[in-house]
């Protein structure tokens, strides 16, 4: 009985006692107002919200609610975000229009469990509120690397990653991806995601990748571009005899392999006497514990006799400054990926924006973006030394074959990539801004569409509803045409 009296003490005191009791306020959102939800504030997920917020907010004047979590702890974020959102984000009027956008970074399945206002089929179409939600993936976890070298520290992928982005993007309207490899390795990988479910509750296949698939598209992310400093195809004025610059621009992390490109640069400093010196930019945004490798290699470059000689580390480190940042990129002659983890490749993007040629791995999203220019993609780590070294040996006739270079990157359809009009031309080819406002509108008849894109992915309209209703009316004639025939023979 004692043990009895002190629980029901504890429930008594969480239901009188002040600071157990949190009263929040939440601000109802006006009409065709855009709820912004990232739980991973940084990097390029920033970037992208930072573009869509000055485009709707300053340019359209829409209300814009804004909820964001430090770019720290992901596995966290992906896991617990929803309910610490469900409690933060905006009450809906009814029957107002809203947009919810998130990135796949966001468990939205249990966010919609928690805000059933923010569902569309849960409540009579008269007097709930429409909400187009929208998941963007910048990445997913079914095609993400784990680092396999260490036998006794090994990731383990953890299928609740998966399993989250999957659920969400069943529940979203439309789901965006940053490029078709990014879209189609999600996909590809779902099935295997399911292989080790019980026997007798194995899923349909192909069900769930048709359902994604129906309401998906491929929408690039956005490169914003400076007119002003009119960096698109423009050459670099420097000397002829000036070293080779190499740049090396990506988040530290080991998914972007900085080994391999560090080994490289140590054969060619230490196998080909003929070059004479090498600059070298290392830099890049780290969300975490920084890989001790970059530390290693720092020490070796920078006071090693040997490579100090010929090797001329010019940057190391982040750069705060997006001005100095981009400065980097115009003096550098040439951007070297070396990833084992690219779904688009920002970084390299920009730099070949300001006019750096790029060698790229002959893998994942490269080959979408750079596949017309066959000179910029390796296969093995030998062919990327091996072209350094061409170009290092000789700066001069690199320099002059520039314009032949650039001449092959305007094959890619660059503008396709970018947000803004450039050198006095409209961004005609995808219109990526005009692709974006789209998705972020909802016209007055709206309404029925997206009560329609359901769960299952299926979009009914009256017209079809029609034909099947005369079909089956068809069918019946037909049955009792043919049923009397036979009664009458008999």
């Amino acid at each position: 009985m004692g043990g009895n009296r002190k629980r029901v003490k504890s429930r008594e005191r969480y239901k009188d006692d002040k600071k157990y009791i949190v009263k929040r306020t939440l601000e109802t959102a006006p009409n065709k107002s855009i709820i912004i939800i990232e739980p991973f504030y940084g990097g390029s997920h920033k970037q992208l919200i930072d573009l869509l917020i000055h485009e709707f907010k300053e340019n359209e004047n829409r209300k814009i609610y804004l909820l964001t979590l430090p770019a720290t702890k992901w596995h966290w974020r992906l896991r617990c975000s929803a309910l610490y959102f469900a409690e933060m984000a905006p009450k809906l009027s009814s029957k107002n229009q809203y947009v919810l956008f998130c990135s796949s970074m966001f468990d939205l399945s249990t966010f919609l469990s928690l805000r059933p206002e923010y569902c569309n089929n849960i409540i009579d179409d008269s007097s709930s509120s429409i909400v187009k939600k929208i998941l963007y993936f910048h990445e997913n976890q079914l095609a993400y690397p784990t680092r396999q070298e260490d036998t006794y520290k090994r990731e383990i992928r953890d299928f609740q990653f998966g399993y989250i982005q999957i659920l969400s993007s069943l529940v979203a309207d439309h789901v965006c991806f940053n490029s078709d490899f990014n879209r189609q390795s999600f996909l590809d990988n779902i099935q295997g995601h399911f292989k080790n479910l019980p026997s007798n509750q194995k899923l349909i296949k192909g069900d769930i990748e048709r359902k994604i698939y129906s309401k998906s598209e491929v929408l690039y992310f956005p490169i914003c571009i400076n007119n002003n400093n009119n960096n698109i195809n423009n050459n670099n004025m420097m000397p002829e005899d000036e070293p080779l610059h190499i740049l090396w621009n990506h988040r530290w992390e080991h998914d972007k392999n900085p080994e391999s490109f560090f080994q490289v640069i140590c054969r060619l400093i230490e196998e080909v006497d003929n070059v004479s010196s090498i600059s070298l930019s290392v830099v890049g945004e780290s969300f975490g514990e920084v890989p001790d490798i970059f530390d290693i290699y720092k020490t070796k470059f920078t006071q090693n006799n040997n490579y100090c000689n010929k090797l001329n580390v010019k940057h190391w480190g982040y750069v705060e400054s997006k001005e100095k940042y981009f400065n980097i990129l115009k003096d550098a002659d040439i951007v070297v990926s070396t990833a084992n983890h690219e779904f688009y490749g920002v970084s390299v993007l920009e730099a070949v924006l300001h006019n750096c040629f790029p060698l790229v791995p002959n893998r994942l999203v490269y080959p979408e973006i750079y596949n017309k220019i066959p000179d910029c993609i390796y296969n093995t780590d030998n062919q990327l030394f091996k072209k350094i070294k061409d170009f290092a040996l000789r700066p001069s006739r690199f320099r002059l074959k520039r314009d032949t270079y650039l001449l092959k990157m305007n094959q890619l359809q660059l503008e396709q990539y970018i947000w803004n009009d450039y050198n006095g031309k409209t961004n005609s080819v995808g219109n990526l801004k005009s692709r974006y406002k789209k998705l972020f509108q909802q016209n007055n008849n709206s309404h029925r569409y997206i009560r329609s894109n359901n769960i299952n992915g299926n979009n009914s309209s009256p017209l079809s509803f029609i034909f099947t209703l005369l079909m089956m009316l068809l069918m019946n004639f037909s049955f009792i045409y043919i049923w009397n025939i036979l009664n009458e023979r008999l």
